[in-house]
């Protein structure tokens, strides 16, 4: 049976309104864990103390109509990025809101999700085309890594061959 990574879902909400929507559309606990965080500095915590460093670590960050952006997403998405590269950020705000929030945070975000009735299967499919991207680029470098090994040993094989052929002529 194949190996699955455990998704940890960390969802920034004030209200906890979305997370408990989270939690039913992400209801497989082998596959996802789902943690609801009230404050930025929770959030920032569990990314600096994740013990499950085998599993995928993904942030959904909810903006509610109300909220002001003042700077704190901005640098919550870097101390993220900072502390775990491979980490998604996923930011959940009004659809009228969509295109400003956009224009304000340009860096470090996987997708926007506009917040409606199907914002849930929006979010899971910006989540496995995350995780699909991070299974490629690991496919690639042990692609490379077996690449690599082949040339070398094609160049090693071709040296003892030639080598060969110097030192005892009588047998070729």
């Amino acid at each position: 049976m194949a190996k699955t990574n455990r998704t940890n879902l960390i969802c920034l909400d004030q209200h906890r309104s979305f997370a408990d929507d989270l939690r039913m559309r992400f209801s497989d606990p082998l596959k996802y864990n789902i943690v609801n965080v009230s404050s930025s500095v929770d959030l920032v915590k569990y990314f600096e103390n994740a013990s499950e460093k085998t599993g995928i670590n993904m942030a959904v960050i909810v903006i509610k109509d109300r909220d002001e952006l003042s700077g704190q997403p901005e640098h919550l998405t870097l101390v993220i990025k900072r502390i775990d590269p491979r980490a998604g950020i996923f930011i959940i705000c009004p659809g009228d809101r969509i295109d400003e929030i956009r224009k304000r945070l340009k860096f470090n975000i996987d997708a926007f999700v506009a917040k409606n009735d199907n914002a849930n299967l929006r979010l899971h499919n910006a989540m496995k085309r995350h995780i699909s991207s991070l299974n490629l680029e690991k496919r690639r470098q042990r692609r490379n890594t077996s690449f690599v090994v082949l040339v070398l040993f094609v160049f090693l094989a071709a040296a003892a061959i030639i080598f060969a052929r110097l030192k005892f002529p009588h047998y070729f």
